[in-house]
């Protein structure tokens, strides 16, 4: 099921994370990052893709946003997930690539958010795509 399809069934509402079995995505699963929306504001990485940890600086399940270095308030992906908050709605990014990788010049990615209230955004659900 799509975001989009799940938001329109729910009379607008944002979609639960509990709409998106995991077996659903298959192999897109290695491609996908889930934050967990913390208050104070902050973002931890819950779900850590392993198509995204092998093109990463490292593992980041369970690490704060904020305590990685160029990845806090005035980072790009900081932005880019503030964004889908204020938004309440999927974003579409194209990421510069700053990873391990040579061959990787730039990555995409879909962020859609998702509240297990249907109304507070608790988790954003990232696909991400590298271009090379």
């Amino acid at each position: 099921m799509r975001w989009l399809e799940r938001s329109q069934e729910l009379d607008g509402k944002i979609p639960a994370r509990q709409d998106f079995p995991p077996h659903k995505f298959g192999a897109l699963m290695s491609h996908v990052v889930v934050f967990d929306v913390l208050e104070p504001l902050d973002f931890k990485y819950s779900l850590f893709g392993t198509a995204v940890r092998e093109n990463a600086h490292g593992e980041y399940t369970g690490k704060l946003l904020s305590s990685l270095p160029g990845k806090g308030p005035d980072s790009g992906i900081w932005t880019f997930l503030t964004s889908v908050l204020k938004e309440q709605s999927p974003q579409y990014y194209q990421i510069p690539y700053v990873g391990p990788t040579v061959s990787i010049k730039g990555s995409t990615a879909l962020f859609f958010p998702l509240a297990k209230d249907y109304k507070t955004i608790d988790k954003i659900f990232l696909v991400t795509q590298f271009i090379r």
